[in-house]
């Protein structure tokens, strides 16, 4: 830190100088600190005016290590080391705060806020501003030029069966006439006449892969038992991509097992493992996973589930909850780019939707991210058919209704129907409960009548729908059994979820039954004379 041009140098989005004589509070500290990280870092400075002025500060005297410490187990979003130096010049103290720059794509909040510099002021960024920063992406590894390789490191026997899913892909007989060299140009393969990481990735001969990118490994075993710590069967495919793609579905499929659903007279097998599901969660992995760190892709297969490790964490933006939503930005761009050329992947992030769609509607649940940490992102995927009943409703409501399930909308039924408690902001809710997919019972909702009808469980349907009400009105005669009066704001406590309108309701039914009574008005609601409800003396 060289104090001196920092002192005389002009206030920038990089510097900002406060006067903060006797003290400056530690809040305004913390939104400065979220303010600079989301500008790429800078300085600020305590003891100094706009002019360069040296008038000293006591803010902070004799807390730098204290202060560090607070600052990193603070409010902030991320742990930043912000460094404090304390000068002396012209006989007054000085303090300086060196802050880092947030991590690509990723803003710093403080207490949920983030903030930004705007002339002397502090401004909360706007959602434009926020947009562009969880849109950042990592430099892209595959377009890496690899130095040590040569035309003669790339297999020509998969470069021309690359030529061959390309022509089949696009249709273009005229791709066969290019040399294997201008083809691999023309797909960013080769830049400025060197090969790209992406080249060793999807065509590098063996030897090569183990010289120059020995972590372009997948790793696949199979246990007979899930919690067995012996495997019964293992490959490693450490060779180009495109030589392995099939041999690693067959090795999934040679274990796969058949599950009967009979609907009438038809059945319908579906496999543990659905081959859609299986290539694009390894796709994802080939072009998501994280090249420059030790270790390899694990996909670890038993007769219950399978399980997906690639090394690397989500990208920032993206977590375990908005990975459906969350624009896709893929770790190894040219990588992808490749394999949506040749019709190995559809549009950039369409294949999470693929995995979740195809899952759900094969009643096997959500596929499960949850293991995900910042070194690997783990998904799991069920084999078991949880629910017969519920892939049988689905392949129904779809012949018999003209409305296109979204996959959000599978999501949103697949936690309705185990139960899950939804936020009533999820827009899909209002679509489904307009097409008569679920119901609403109080604060809940519950799938719909034509559901239970369909896998013949009418009963079920009529305890789900009438279990709420029913025991919300005997909840309401045991308060007024034990407590003698029962008051709007006590039976709001008791009834913690359900709406006022609806807890009236439940009183006026009561009232019609003859087993309560209200005393007093019914706007009297406070003070010594407010109304309350009591149990009729025959009750």
């Amino acid at each position: 830190m060289d104090i001196e041009h920092l002192l005389n140098s002009t206030e920038n989005e990089h510097i900002e100088r406060k006067t903060a004589e006797t003290k400056f509070n530690f809040e305004s500290l913390m939104e400065y600190i979220s303010a600079f990280a989301n500008e790429k870092g800078g300085y600020l400075i305590l003891g100094q005016r706009n002019d360069k002025s040296i008038v000293g500060t006591t803010a902070f005297l004799n807390k730098h290590e204290e202060l560090k410490l607070r600052i990193l187990n603070g409010s902030l979003s991320h742990k930043l080391r912000v460094d404090v130096k304390e000068f002396v010049k012209e006989n007054k103290r000085i303090l300086i705060f060196k802050i880092p720059s947030r991590p690509i794509g990723e803003p710093v909040s403080y207490n949920g806020a983030y903030y930004m510099r705007c002339g002397e002021s502090l401004v909360k960024l706007d959602p434009t501003t926020l947009k562009k920063i969880y849109q950042e992406i990592e430099e892209d590894f595959s377009s890496k030029i690899c130095e040590n390789a040569n035309l003669d490191d790339l297999d020509s026997e998969v470069i021309e069966k690359l030529k061959i899913l390309w022509i089949k892909k696009s249709g273009n007989e005229e791709i066969a006439k290019l040399s294997n060299y201008q083809m691999l140009t023309d797909l960013g393969l080769i830049e400025n006449q060197k090969i790209t990481y992406a080249a060793l990735i999807l065509v590098g001969r063996k030897e090569s892969i183990d010289k120059n990118i020995r972590l372009a490994e997948v790793i696949w075993e199979f246990r007979s038992n899930p919690s067995s710590v012996e495997y019964q069967a293992r490959d490693d495919f450490r060779k180009a991509f495109l030589m392995y793609y099939d041999d690693l579905w067959e090795k999934i499929n040679s274990r796969n097992e058949l599950h009967h659903i009979q609907q009438g007279l038809l059945i319908t097998d579906i496999k543990s493992f659905n081959e859609q599901v299986m290539r694009e969660a390894i796709l994802n992995a080939i072009a998501h996973r994280d090249y420059r760190i030790d270790g390899s892709i694990f996909i670890k297969q038993d007769p219950s589930k399978i399980e997906i490790i690639n090394p690397g964490g989500f990208l920032p933006g993206i977590t375990p909850i908005n990975i459906v939503n969350a624009p896709s930005k893929p770790r190894n761009r040219l990588v992808l780019e490749v394999l949506q050329k040749i019709g190995f992947v559809e549009k950039s992030g369409q294949g999470v939707d693929k995995i979740f769609r195809e899952t759900i509607k094969e009643g096997k649940g959500i596929p499960d991210y949850s293991k995900s940490d910042d070194y690997n992102v783990t998904l799991i995927i069920d084999a078991i058919v949880k629910d017969k009943e519920f892939v049988k409703y689905l392949e129904q409501a779809s012949k018999e209704t003209s409305v296109m399930l979204s996959v959000e909308d599978l999501i949103v039924l697949e936690k309705i129907k185990s139960g899950e408690k939804l936020n009533s902001a999820f827009k899909e809710l209002s679509k489904l409960s307009d097409n008569n997919f679920i119901e609403k019972v109080g604060r809940k909702y519950i799938l719909s009548k034509k559901y239970y009808e369909s896998i013949d469980k009418r009963g079920e349907y009529t305890r789900r729908k009438g279990l709420d009400k029913n025991a919300n009105k005997m909840l309401i005669l045991f308060h007024l059994q034990n407590h003698k009066k029962g008051y709007m704001h006590d039976l709001e406590d008791a009834l913690k979820n359900v709406p006022k309108p609806t807890i009236n309701k439940y009183l006026n039914e009561l009232k019609k039954e003859g087993r309560i009574e209200l005393i007093g008005k019914p706007s009297a609601n406070k003070g010594p004379n407010r109304a309350y409800w009591k149990l009729k003396e025959d009750n």
